[in-house]
């Protein structure tokens, strides 16, 4: 049905036009320069098309010739006298010349007084009504010089009586010359009536035109986003001054003085204009069904045309018409297609701009035929344009009835989902309260679970760590006695049992004490490379019965004496050296190192990492394997056994330093495990202090919370902050967090680790954000540091990140950035 309804259309808009541009055939009245009237109804005008008298060279109206020696040519009108030869020679060569037409007439008898409508013929031309002067347009002249064009439409009254009609043309500037158009001829009041229909048409489309264009102009500058508002105001605006400089020429019989070149490059240059935005606005109408390099396309195709109009001598830019007209009927095609294809993929307004494109198309193609000559028929693009208009008001009158409608439901929708909201509004508020109370409750109990886990695993340990004392040493004493081989292997099993219990249990310890916060630190001095060798020390024996190279790599310089943690550093190379060992096949190589990271006035950074070239680790594990009981794969605890637990305390303790840990491994090629570490900086000697330390940076004094559940993190942050001037207040949770805010809305930074023990510093943020009405610059300070880490946290709410371990430097760097962007 729709597209029944569309072709029905389509057909009565191309019915309408042809009837708009058929012409009144009367060639049969005009012949060998006679027009045969004598039965002629004067009330019915006649076109004058036929065969008239041309005297070429001749100006028989204002210079007559009593004795014609010669008899005249005849030649058909409309037409252009480029074309006319004699004996074999053109008698206008390119269009240049002078001449008279001569149409001698036989009217009714009795005939009234009958009136000659003239159309624009593109130069100079005169009438005379045997012999008498009536009607000058231009200056006709016998030389470049002499002859000045004019473009006008010329109204002439002719007796009843008249006998001949005599029209001097001259043309010198034009390419084409001649009677271009008929002449037509009938009583007064109908030669005016249509006259004045026809100038009524042009006003009508073009103040249409002009309303249409100046709405566009103001959609266009309240959205900015709208281009085919701004082409079609342009395709209208042009199109409403070609009205005006075609046609019945409204434009000069404003300005008469207005010179014929100007008024004819306006012409040329409003059309190219005219239809360069057509195509761009059809373009950018539905940009999805035209390709995306059809606006430029239009663009260039208006300089290539309209830069020759502005600048070069009419016969050059005029004779680019019909190449401009075959591209012109090129895109017409081509818009129609995009325009179907529109119709098919149901845009909104795509059928109404269908059928104006039909009308276009067709009213193009007519008025390009009839100016070749090809259709004896009206021009017809003004009605045609005024469809278009048409149907592009209905079309926005559409678009206005569906957003008015979508407006009504859409309120219609908003006061329903507001009374829905405020229901839901006081039901949430009571699953607030209730959830509130649960969650109190929940808390309390796993508050309660957590501290009985921790005891019974202390209790345990203990319980454990009795027999497994006795089970040891009694199978340590059994395997140095008389046994034999199978006994011997027996002895071997107990005492590898007991010490894979003894580890597990002292890791299930290690993990719970971390994860109550009963894990302390101690620091004293320690030196890297005593680590690295005691390390290397535990696990040789194990590395050699597997015939493993266990190698230490020692930089070239000795970097120093640190205050640290020597035993959970230490502890942390085990379990990693213990990994390597385990997962390195026969033959392979493990390595162990330590290396100066950087510095600052403040801390100094280590980096530690174990190197292998056992099998491996999948890319998909790498997430995973920090987890608590994860390892690469399900046939690992089957193939070499182990908890899951080693890398899990390893990270946490890392963490628990102020460092981070990292993860680098090839499958089938081995794996890089490393973590750096912050240390605060010794003491120097005086005699050391060569030179003046840096100068601090003078930062105003800007009010910062830090919430960190590590104290070792939290002094050394405090130590440096407040070198730097720094109003600092720090707390140990997310809660105390969330509780100090609440007292005062006066922090200006908040830096938020993301594993706090009791929410997350990503909870903490998005409670921050939603809570508060004046919000803090919210920092993610973290050991998290794989790639894409600060991008995620800055999506979740996060304005700035910095990584842990921070130096001196980074604080310097964080705080140049951030007073950057508070000035902005």
């Amino acid at each position: 049905m729709h597209f029944r309804r569309l072709l029905f259309l389509l057909i009565c808009s191309v019915v309408f036009l042809w009837n708009c541009a058929r012409l009144e055939l009367a060639s049969s009245m005009v012949a060998k320069g006679v027009f045969e009237g004598k039965n002629w109804n004067v009330e019915n005008p006649v076109l004058l098309t036929g065969e008239w008298e041309i005297y070429p060279g001749k100006l028989l109206g204002s210079e007559p010739e009593l004795n014609q020696s010669q008899p005249p040519l005849l030649t058909s009108v409309p037409n252009v006298w480029n074309q006319i030869e004699k004996n074999g020679a053109l008698l206008f060569p390119e269009g240049k010349g002078f001449a008279t037409y001569r149409l001698h007439l036989s009217l009714p008898e009795n005939s009234p007084n009958l009136m000659l409508r003239v159309p624009d013929q593109g130069t100079a031309y005169s009438v005379y009504v045997d012999g008498h002067l009536t009607q000058t347009v231009g200056q006709v002249g016998k030389t470049v010089q002499g002859s000045i064009p004019f473009l006008s439409t010329s109204l002439i009254y002719i007796p009843g009586h008249a006998k001949r009609l005599d029209f001097e043309i001259s043309n010198f500037k034009h390419i084409y010359g001649g009677l271009w158009f008929p002449p037509k001829m009938g009583t007064p009041t109908t030669i005016l009536k249509e006259h004045h229909t026809e100038i009524g048409i042009e006003i009508a489309t073009a103040s249409a035109m002009l309303v249409l264009a100046i709405y566009q102009i103001m959609v266009y500058i309240r959205t900015r986003n709208e281009r085919s508002s701004i082409y079609f105001a342009l395709f209208s605006i042009m199109g409403v001054l070609r009205f005006f400089l075609t046609g019945n020429r409204l434009f000069n019989s404003a300005f008469p003085d207005v010179p014929w070149e100007i008024s004819y490059r306006l012409e040329y240059v409003s059309t190219y204009l005219m239809c360069s935005g057509f195509l761009a606005y059809s373009a950018t109408s539905y940009p999805k069904d035209f390709n995306k390099r059809t606006e430029l396309f239009s663009l260039i195709i208006l300089a290539i045309f309209a830069i020759p109009a502005l600048i070069m001598p009419v016969y050059i830019y005029a004779n680019l018409l019909t190449a401009y007209q075959i591209i012109t009927a090129v895109s017409g095609a081509y818009v129609f297609l995009g325009s179907a294809r529109a119709v098919l993929h149901k845009r909104p307004g795509s059928t109404l701009f269908l059928i104006g494109i039909a009308c276009i198309l067709v009213a193009g193609a007519n008025d390009i035929l009839a100016s070749r000559y090809v259709l004896n028929n009206h021009y017809i693009l003004a009605p045609a344009i005024l469809l278009f208009v048409f149907s592009r008001n209905l079309g926005f009158s559409s678009s206005f009835t569906h957003a008015l409608e979508a407006s009504h439901k859409a309120q219609e929708e908003l006061q329903v989902a507001n009374r829905n909201l405020n229901e839901l509004k006081i039901e949430l508020e009571k699953k607030v309260e209730s959830r509130t109370q649960l969650l109190v409750e929940e808390k309390e109990r796993a508050e309660s679970e957590a501290k009985y886990r921790y005891d019974f695993l202390a209790t345990m340990s203990h319980e454990i760590r009795t027999p497994l004392n006795g089970l040891l040493g009694t199978s340590n004493l059994l395997s140095e006695s008389p046994l034999n081989p199978e006994q011997k292997e027996y002895a071997d099993i107990i005492q590898t049992s007991g010490e894979n219990l003894l580890h597990l249990v002292n890791q299930l310890l290690d993990l719970s004490k971390i994860e109550n916060q009963r894990f302390s630190l101690e620091i004293l001095p320690f030196d890297p490379f005593a680590v690295l060798q005691k390390a290397a020390r535990v696990v040789k024996a194990r590395a050699e019965e597997k015939r493993i190279f266990l190698n230490i790599d020692y930089p070239e310089h000795h970097p120093g004496i640190f205050m640290g943690d020597e035993s959970r550093i230490q502890q942390v190379l085990l379990n990693l050296l213990s990994n390597s060992v385990k997962f390195t096949s026969s033959g392979g190589k493990v390595s162990l190192a330590v290396r100066f990271y950087g510095e600052d006035n403040f801390s100094r950074i280590l980096e530690f990492w174990v190197e292998d070239n056992g099998v491996g680790i999948e890319k998909e594990q790498t997430a995973l394997l920090f987890e608590p009981f994860i390892q690469g794969d399900n046939s690992v605890a089957r193939k070499f056994g182990g908890s899951g637990l080693g890398l899990t305390i390893s990270k946490k303790l890392v963490e628990l330093m102020g460092g981070s840990i990292r993860l680098t491994s090839n499958p089938g090629k081995g794996s890089r495990f490393s973590f750096l570490l912050p240390f605060p900086q010794e003491e120097l000697e005086k005699q050391e202090l060569e030179e003046e330390p840096a100068p601090i940076p003078n930062f105003p004094s800007i009010k910062i919370l830090l919430v960190e559940d590590q104290e070792f993190c939290r002094r050394v942050a405090q130590d440096t902050l407040t070198k730097l001037g720094m109003n600092l207040e720090s707390v140990n949770s997310g809660k105390d967090a969330l509780a100090r805010l609440e007292e005062t809305e006066t922090f200006e930074i908040v830096f938020l680790d993301i594993d706090l023990p009791d929410m997350s510093g990503t909870a903490v943020a998005k409670k921050i954000k939603d809570m508060f009405g004046k919000k803090p610059y919210l920092v993610a300070w973290t050991a998290h540091a794989l790639p894409g880490s600060e991008e995620s946290f800055k999506s979740i709410g996060f304005d700035s990140y910095l990584k842990k371990p921070t130096l001196f430097k980074d604080w310097i760097k964080f705080f140049e950035t951030y007073m950057k962007v508070k000035r902005k």
